[in-house]
């Protein structure tokens, strides 16, 4: 440092870098460097050809194991796109409600549980809550969209327009206990005060069918799920 910050003329150091001698290398490390070379080429040859593939099928059978499947995200879709998704990885479903969302759009999934990632029981079921508005949307003269939300603010919205509701209950697997199934007028359908609507509520899963397939409503407090 100090010759390098001189105001005075220093020596002059010439250094010169010596080349690698592989002849001189230790016989042992001759063999060993060429053979390691050959055995990784063919190894990556064997991986991008498919010719490999136990070490995918080992770690798959170790996260996840008979009986188990892996919970896909359903986040963003449509609940019909959702619930197909669902019944691919071999888990059930149910639309148990909405949620207000700034981001999401109306109808699309907001929220899942169990989380995608997780592990859960084939046959087990996703909750799914749907994304809504902040508050259900009513137009003059037209039928709003009155689907996943509870009985009573269903009624409260088509009561404010002057329509004449009735209700009828009925067993759904798809969509919770409490929330509207669907209405006998479509949505976006004409719709006028003193005009007759149905609401159809769910009252979840009927329990003879239940016991004839096997199937189990979800108990979350009992249900063990595994993170792969």
């Amino acid at each position: 440092m100090e010759q390098l910050n001189s105001k005075t003329p220093v020596q002059r150091v010439i250094g010169k870098v010596k080349t690698i001698d592989i002849w001189s290398w230790p016989v042992w490390v001759k063999i060993v460097v060429p053979v390691g070379s050959a055995v990784m080429i063919a190894l990556f040859v064997l991986l991008f050809t498919g010719k490999f593939k136990f070490a995918g099928n080992l770690i798959t059978d170790f996260t996840i194991g008979e009986g188990m499947s892996r919970v896909p995200s359903v986040i963003n879709y449509s609940t019909g796109i959702a619930q197909d998704m669902l019944d691919g990885a071999k888990l059930s479903s149910i639309i148990s409600g909405r949620e207000i969302s700034d981001n999401v759009p109306v109808n699309m999934v907001l929220r899942q549980s169990p989380s995608a990632g997780e592990v859960a029981e084939e046959g087990s079921t996703v909750e799914l809550y749907v994304s809504s508005v902040a508050e259900l949307e009513v137009e003059e003269g037209v039928m709003p969209d009155v689907s996943y939300y509870t009985e009573q603010e269903a009624l409260e919205a088509l009561e404010a327009i002057g329509v004449v509701v009735s209700v009828e209950e009925e067993f759904s697997s798809d969509v919770a206990e409490g929330l509207v199934i669907r209405a006998d007028v479509g949505y976006g359908s004409p719709l006028a005060a003193g005009d007759k609507v149905t609401l159809y509520i769910s009252k979840g899963s009927d329990p003879a069918t239940n016991e004839n397939d096997g199937s189990f409503k979800l108990n979350r407090n009992s249900l063990n799920l595994f993170v792969g």
